[in-house]
């Protein structure tokens, strides 16, 4: 696409562009924000630069990928129909959450255009620019190979969004921190869900019920509620995982993808098969909080969680 047509497909949706503007510059200031404090790893401070030389717009091409890297330009293209996807559901999701106002439900919508935008960025970092490259990991690693890099880039997309609205919000508590990413983990269970439909895909369903299992430990943690000699001892919050198939292994399991990977939980008994059935049948339907229960339920069953006291 030349940059003409290029920019014609941009101004066709300003409102949109706004949004890509401004979580871009959302972004960049709390990584540089964290590299200043120290909490940014070596190799995702290459995020800094890689904003920093990078011109950010839209285009209306059509296409698999969900953006346009143009190397030589150092121009990074989102696909607007993708992003109108992440829009309309960022905003039914915060329709579920009663009582939310509308500053409140605009923010859930923005939090969803970063995390968006975060995970892409990811991609681009995971050293696959193009759309080519999803090809070759396809057949190199059938079936895993694309989830794993995609729940990686989900799980650390939204540590990063976290830290935006712990900024942003002048927070200083650390379970404040896993309170907000526990709740992005879930918005980027929305995206991967709904946005890219799962349905009949289980490496698509292992990625985002990957992303749930996470919130769900997280939440447990800030609640006082985890039982950590039942979890896997090199499991920490962002550590990415991609669960089980549960309809094959009839287990509610998942692979901790960190320094060490290992397995999830040393022992999974004591959950129905009934309950196991509707977890894995409830993953891409709505509505989301439900499917969230039947993870709790599952997790008090391991022993992984203890019930919440009455």
């Amino acid at each position: 696409m030349g940059r003409r047509s290029m920019k014609k497909a941009a101004t066709r949706s300003p409102a949109l562009l706004a949004d890509v503007t401004r979580a871009v510059g959302e972004l960049r200031f709390a990584l540089g924000r964290l590299a200043m404090d120290g909490r940014l790893t070596a190799d995702l401070m290459s995020l800094c630069t890689m904003i920093d030389r990078t011109r950010f717009d839209l285009t209306s091409a059509r296409g698999e990928s969900a953006f346009v890297l143009n190397k030589d330009a150092g121009r990074l293209s989102f696909r607007t129909e993708a992003l109108k996807r992440v829009v309309v559901e960022a905003d039914r999701l915060a329709a579920e959450v009663a009582g939310m106002s509308g500053l409140e439900r605009t923010r859930v919508v923005q939090l969803s255009v970063n995390l968006f935008v975060m995970h892409e960025l990811m991609h681009v970092h995971q050293n696959f620019p193009d759309f080519d490259v999803v090809a070759q990991v396809k057949v190199g690693l059938p079936k895993f190979g694309l989830p794993i890099l995609d729940v990686t880039a989900d799980t650390k997309a939204a540590w990063i969004c976290a830290r935006v609205e712990f900024e942003r919000l002048g927070l200083e508590e650390e379970s404040d921190f896993f309170k907000i990413f526990a709740n992005t983990l879930i918005q980027s269970y929305v995206i991967g869900a709904f946005v890219f439909d799962v349905t009949g895909r289980p490496e698509k369903i292992q990625r985002v019920l990957g992303l749930l299992i996470s919130a769900a430990l997280i939440q447990a943690r800030v609640e006082g509620r985890l039982v950590s000699s039942r979890v896997y001892r090199g499991w920490k919050p962002e550590s990415p995982m991609i669960a089980f198939d549960v309809s094959a292994s009839n287990t509610l399991n998942a692979i901790v993808l960190d320094e060490v990977s290992g397995v999830l939980f040393a022992e999974y008994g004591n959950v129905s098969p009934s309950l196991l059935g509707l977890i894995w049948t409830s993953v891409g339907s709505s509505p989301v909080g439900e499917t969230l229960g039947l993870i709790f339920r599952a997790l008090i069953a391991i022993g992984a969680v203890a019930v919440a006291p009455t």
